[in-house]
């Protein structure tokens, strides 16, 4: 047996199913956008945590470049005192 349906049943059908695939879509879309945002969180994270350790790093750089200014400090100040001492010594 064939079922015709009118005009009207049709475009309600056509109507209910644009609705359904309207709404799927719109969820993907939420979907979509919540990854995103989890994505471009876990990748802020890493890199804040790179930029730490980066900042980190140049900090013990600067430190031990310090250290070792002064200690060159030191040793030169002790040298020129021997070569001053030894030279006064010479001709004394």
């Amino acid at each position: 047996m064939d079922k015709y349906v009118t005009h009207q049943e049709l475009e309600a059908s056509t109507e209910k199913i644009l609705h359904q695939m309207d709404k799927h879509f719109a969820d993907m879309q939420q979907q979509i956008d919540s990854r995103f945002t989890d994505i471009q969180q876990q990748t802020d994270k890493r890199f804040n945590n790179i930029e730490l350790q980066l900042n980190d790093t140049k900090n013990i750089t600067k430190s031990a470049d310090w250290k070792a200014n002064w200690i060159l400090g030191i040793l030169s100040a002790s040298v020129v005192g021997v070569i001053v001492a030894a030279i006064t010594t010479l001709f004394h």
